[in-house]
């Protein structure tokens, strides 16, 4: 009987609980058995552990050796436990995570991926180590891979990296997530950090570890090792304001170098009491300031003075950089049979010149290049400063080219090499060059067995250079011929016979005989330019050096770092010229050259070469870092509280790329008539890449296309990073055949 007390039985609905919802239970409860699960072993032993096997593995790499790994740890062990506790560090904050088989493989393996990436960059550019403006440059790194490596090693890397990526997926979806505890994981890092800080402190005050990358990073990395080094690199950029930088200390400066002002021949800045007289190291220390920089002493330094220009007859100036050249005879550990470079010997006998100090060795060409080019001392910016890429990129920047603009001269700057590595494009329109040819320019030209151009070109660009303007020029020509890596050459192919090398190496031998072989071609060209320039009649000063010694095998412990950090360099004239030898800094190559065209104080760091060169050591210096900080990082005092600004456009080829018709013939194929074509140039039609056919410098044709009256037409180059270098549109209606 129903009372009434419950509902009746009929209305009682016995629900069963849903598949969905059980699944959801299920992966709930799973993932909270996960989360709560303990790692196997305890967080502060895994972090120990990790960070001393990939410390280990790190410095195996950078060493090259199991042997000199464990050498820097008896040797340098507070050094050792520097670079521990910063990758130690790394695996702490790894630890804080859930998925921590994931975390800790992606920190430990960034820093081995980093030491491989050193290992094979030294394979190739010799004591070159990587360091951290390299990352600036990954695109042109990887551009020029195929010319460093062989076909098999790059398949190889690429193997490599693709199963690295792979392991890294499969661990970030796969593993299990563990239990964490960010009390222990923050008292763990904080730890940690205390270690690296007070170790720091320790080895900074003790010479433990260098204050300073520069001038040698590989004995720098070597000392330090190579995880702080590389991270102390990263945070070192720029240039630190001197002291006394002010616009008055810029000013007294100028004065100084003013030989009628009362003060011309007087030193402005106090010797101090002890100091170093190494030109490359510089007076500045990153982290602190100089004394002497404000806005009054840099208008005391410029006043109303200019570079004084008088109706001369100038010569022609030609600035020839030759990759990693060098008088090999220099090299002492490798020995050979006869004379690769009898032309630049023969100069060096006749001509002015001497020992060339250079801010690089095995690579980094464009930091010879730019100190040159400007007269700045690279070795007062810090470490992971690659100006074409921090500083000339992306503004204006004295060099040559703005500095003999008044004198009338016509800028060109020559290279056989891809226009936009090094950004070159955009660096050299900001370094104020009238005209810029790269290898996507040019026509007539060979490759060596590596796939560099031959420096042949160079020759034959800077005579149709010299041809196309009626004034002065000022071509700077930078050559690649002598690049790494250099293949082995059997003995019965090799005009020099190379009988000794480092540790009797036969591959080190062979290789040498091909760079050797290499020299000899590019000494031959040197030869036959400089027979065209005799023939010429207007004068013509040709300056010629060797960017940075070869990325070869060189047994470091038996060169000093002068040595090592040096090339030779000569200035040739075809007109009487005073012979006079000295060895210089590259950043005072090109005033030195000035003087002797009798061109003074036409810029703001050939003034301060010219009138302080001959200075006290520090006096020079400090001179020298209180005027170049105020033209890259400073108020401009020197140009008045502004940055310089071009007055003329920048255009791409000896001679401008032009169109002069079109037409089709009755097959259906466009004809593109014009000048300055190359086999790098591509055809655009409304937008859309046609495929050229290059016939000659003045023919392109594409086959099967048409243009009607509407259409527009593009001739574009494109560098070998497939990035645009420059494109000429030609919108004009064409009549069809």
């Amino acid at each position: 009987m129903n009372d009434g007390s419950t509902a009746p039985r009929k209305w009682r609905i016995r629900t069963k609980p849903s598949k969905l919802k059980k699944s959801e239970s299920k992966k709930q409860n799973k993932m909270r058995r996960m989360a709560e699960k303990q790692f196997p072993l305890p967080d502060w032993l895994v972090q120990l552990l990790g960070a001393l096997i990939v410390t280990l593995i790190v410095e195996t790499l950078s060493r090259r050796s199991v042997a000199g790994a464990f050498r820097f740890i008896g040797t340098n062990p507070l050094a050792f436990l520097l670079n521990f506790s910063l990758i130690a560090c790394t695996l702490a904050i790894a630890l804080m995570f859930k998925r921590r088989l994931f975390t800790l493989a992606l920190g430990g393996g960034i820093w081995i991926i980093m030491a491989v990436a050193n290992f094979l960059v030294m394979s190739r550019r010799g004591r070159l180590a990587l360091y951290p403006a390299d990352l600036h440059s990954i695109t042109d790194g990887i551009v020029v891979i195929p010319k460093l490596f062989t076909w098999w090693q790059v398949a190889l890397i690429a193997g490599a990296v693709m199963l690295a990526v792979a392991g890294l997926i499969v661990l970030l979806l796969r593993t299990q997530m563990y239990r964490r505890d960010l009390n222990k994981g923050w008292l763990r890092l904080t730890t940690t950090a205390l270690v690296f800080t007070v170790t720091l402190l320790i080895c900074l005050e003790n010479g433990f570890v260098t204050k300073t990358l520069r001038p040698d990073f590989y004995a720098a990395y070597k000392k330090n090792g190579f995880s702080y080094s590389f991270v102390f690199g990263l945070f070192d950029t720029g240039m630190n304001a001197p002291v006394d930088y002010t616009d008055q200390a810029v000013q007294d400066i100028f004065d100084k170098t003013d030989p009628e002002t009362e003060a011309g021949n007087q030193a402005f800045i106090p010797e101090p009491e002890s100091g170093t007289n190494d030109m490359r190291l510089g007076l500045v220390t990153k982290g602190s300031s100089m004394e002497g920089y404000s806005e009054t002493v840099v208008e005391t330094i410029v006043g109303d003075r200019q570079g004084v220009i008088q109706d001369e007859d100038y010569p022609s100036i030609i600035i020839l950089q030759l990759e990693a050249f060098c008088e090999p005879d220099k090299l002492s550990q490798y020995e050979f049979e006869g004379e690769p470079i009898p032309t630049f010997k023969r100069l060096r006998e006749t001509c002015s010149g001497g020992i060339l100090y250079v801010p690089t060795v095995a690579g980094g060409t464009c930091n010879t290049e730019f100190e040159v080019l400007t007269g700045c001392n690279l070795d007062l910016f810090g470490a992971n400063e690659y100006p074409y890429y921090n500083l000339v990129r992306y503004n204006e920047f004295e060099s040559l080219a703005h500095d003999l603009k008044p004198y009338g001269y016509t800028s060109t700057f020559l290279h056989n090499y891809s226009g936009t590595f090094y950004g070159r494009n955009l660096v050299y329109y900001n370094l104020g060059f009238d005209r810029f040819t790269s290898l996507e320019f040019m026509n007539g030209y060979d490759l060596t067995e590596k796939g560099w151009a031959k420096d042949t070109v160079l020759a034959d660009y800077i005579i149709r250079s010299l041809d196309s303007t009626e004034g002065r020029d000022l071509i700077m020509a930078v050559g690649v011929q002598t690049h790494s890596a250099y293949p082995e050459l059997d003995d019965e192919d090799a005009p020099f016979k190379v009988t000794a090398s480092p540790e009797d190496s036969e591959s080190d031998r062979l290789s040498f005989q091909y760079y050797l072989m290499e020299m000899n071609e590019v000494d031959t060209m040197l030869d036959d330019l400089i027979k065209q320039l005799e023939k010429r009649d207007e004068k013509v000063m040709l300056v010629v050096y060797g960017d940075h010694l070869p990325g070869i095998t060189l047994s470091h412990d038996e060169m000093t770092t002068d040595e090592l950090f040096s090339t030779s360099y000569v200035i040739w004239a075809n007109y009487p010229m005073e012979k006079t030898d000295r060895d210089i800094e590259s950043y005072q190559l090109s005033s030195i050259a000035l003087e002797k065209c009798d061109i003074f104080n036409c810029g703001a760091m050939v003034t301060v070469h010219q009138s302080f060169m001959d200075y006290e050591p520090d006096s020079y210096l400090k001179k020298m870092s209180l005027v170049q900080y105020d033209i890259t990082y400073g108020g401009h005092y020197w140009y008045g509280g502004k940055n310089i600004e071009r007055q003329t456009e920048m255009t791409f080829g000896v001679e401008p790329v032009e169109v002069y018709s079109t037409r089709t013939d009755t097959a259906g194929n466009l004809f593109i008539s014009g000048r300055g074509f190359t086999p790098d140039s591509e055809v655009y039609i409304n937008g859309s890449s046609e495929n050229t056919i290059y016939v000659n410098e003045s023919l392109l044709i594409v086959q099967g296309e048409t243009m009607g009256k509407d259409d527009t037409l593009e001739i574009r180059f494109y560098g070998a990073d497939g990035l645009l270098i420059w494109a000429l549109s030609y919108p004009e209606a064409v009549e069809e055949a």
